[in-house]
């Protein structure tokens, strides 16, 4: 991932028609410290720092930290992956600011629904995602997560969820 990054953020701002300039922060899904220890680096905060360098964001701004490491969910099915809406705390009080999250990959959007409700309890205006990946053929599992209210876009996405069970 070291070597791709600096190709992705260019492949990225040259293909994105995001604005992503018009948020207060960007926030990396932050990697658990015990997985940047073992990788010896946190791809998202470089992948964030990359974008920054390109143009494409501001510099990143660590908002969310894991309060509890998470077993890897690419180990698991579908439907057994579950992030508990509080799993991530917020490193800082919110007012009305407008979030950008940045993550590598979205399978099922429970990562990003989770740190949605986090930011938006701790006050945030909106929260939107980019992610430069997706595991998914069609995006209905991610309805949850257009821009707009962020509460109703966490309530669709519990709905989504419930209908999949």
């Amino acid at each position: 991932m070291l070597e791709l990054t600096p190709i992705i953020a260019r492949w990225i701002s040259a293909s994105s028609a995001v604005p992503t300039q018009s948020y207060d922060f960007v926030a990396p899904i932050p990697t658990h410290w015990r997985r940047r220890l073992t990788r010896g680096f946190d791809h998202t905060w470089l992948l964030t720092n990359a974008l920054a360098r390109e143009g494409v964001t501001a510099p990143p701004t660590p908002l969310l930290q894991h309060r509890k490491a998470l077993p890897y969910q690419h180990l698991k099915s579908r439907q057994a992956r579950h992030i508990d809406t509080a799993h991530f705390q917020v490193l800082r009080r919110l007012n009305k600011q407008r979030i950008l999250v940045i993550d590598d990959v979205v399978t099922t959007g429970t990562t990003l629904a989770a740190a949605a409700a986090a930011l938006s309890l701790a006050g945030a205006a909106t929260v939107d995602a980019l992610t430069i990946a997706t595991a998914a053929r069609s995006p209905a599992y991610c309805s949850g997560l257009e821009r707009g209210n962020t509460a109703d876009k966490h309530q669709r996405q519990n709905e989504f969820s419930a209908s999949r069970d």
